[in-house]
């Protein structure tokens, strides 16, 4: 998967965030590769995010639902074709943003170019708000046709008063302990964890996994098992021809 830029959705400086995609935009340009951003406070299962990030259309989307309790796009034929923000109303919203964005390597010009326009726009009239929203917004009112992935019916929400439970802590956690964790996520009463299998040329390509009864892999637990369920991943991966980390 794309490795997503971690964007704040509530800046002190609504035009110190746009600089910040326009020169996230800029850098994906120059590399020629498509670039994920994703709002922090978002809370969402990674496979629902992987739908964004692997979509093998080579468009430019965002991950919508229905179920939001603040519409602020009206969508017509999977494409997003108005959408609100702080300082922008929609009429007639039927979804929400959930604060997710891939931009396709075709647009990146535009959002950069959007992102620098919104900024000034921000410094000159005094815009707050969710940097993502408004670069949406500019990105549909200069033609760029986004698409739309649906995270329905996974479950998901915002939540900036609790950053322990952040995407950028959930990826911080990821990077510590090797695996990636479910708690309840499919389904109720249900846990898992896994680790990343790789091939020779360090591409993810299976996973090692382990699940149970949410009181018995409490995630106390997991961290308990990680070290083995990564030695076997790890394992693996080195008779798969990797030599990367931890493959020695």
């Amino acid at each position: 998967m794309t490795a997503p830029v971690v964007v704040d959705p509530a800046p002190p400086d609504l035009a110190t965030g746009l600089d910040t995609l326009a020169r996230a935009a800029g850098a994906a340009r120059a590399d020629a590769r498509p670039l994920l951003l994703v709002a922090a406070d978002l809370q969402v299962h990674t496979e629902a995010l992987a739908d964004l990030a692997e979509d093998p259309r080579p468009a430019t989307a965002a991950l919508v639902s229905r179920s939001g309790a603040r519409p602020g796009l009206r969508i017509r034929a999977g494409r997003v074709v108005a959408a609100a923000t702080p300082a922008h109303r929609v009429a007639d919203p039927d979804t929400s943003f959930a604060g997710a964005l891939r931009v396709a390597v075709a647009d990146l010009d535009a959002a950069e170019g959007a992102a620098d326009e919104l900024a000034t726009a921000a410094r000159q009239d005094g815009w707050a708000g969710d940097p993502l929203g408004y670069l949406l917004l500019g990105l549909v009112r200069t033609g760029v046709r986004v698409g739309t992935v649906s995270l329905d019916p996974w479950r998901w929400g915002r939540d900036p008063a609790d950053p322990a439970r952040s995407l950028q802590a959930e990826l911080d956690a990821i990077r510590a302990t090797g695996i990636g964790r479910v708690c309840e996520e499919y389904e109720v009463g249900l846990n898992a964890a896994a680790a990343p299998v790789r091939d020779r040329f360090g591409s993810v390509v299976a996973a090692v996994s382990v699940s149970g009864p949410s009181y018995r892999l409490t995630p106390e637990r997991m961290d308990e098992i990680a070290p083995g369920l990564v030695a076997g991943a790890v394992e693996i991966s080195r008779r798969m021809g990797y030599v990367g980390r931890g493959a020695t």
